[in-house]
């Protein structure tokens, strides 16, 4: 499992968030994000209310408030 606290740093120094929401998106949505990787089934904790996300280049997306919460909480841990 890679460490969740060097996405950044494994980005060039950059937290790639759009790249992140759409992992964390597709798979909530049920779309294969790591083929032959057997993860847990938690899309429905992934699921809710959605929110607007602002991303670079002046792009935004519709999001539920959970993924945003964990894309907030994985920047927060970086090093």
């Amino acid at each position: 499992m890679p460490d969740l606290t060097m996405i950044a740093a494994r980005a060039g120094g950059v937290y790639p968030q759009a790249r992140v929401l759409d992992k964390l998106d597709g798979y909530a949505r049920g779309q294969v994000v790591y083929e032959g990787v057997e993860m847990p089934n938690f899309g429905d904790l992934l699921t809710g209310r959605l929110d607007r996300v602002d991303l670079p280049g002046g792009r935004s997306r519709l999001l539920p408030e959970k993924i945003i919460a964990l894309d907030a909480y994985l920047r927060s841990i970086q090093r």
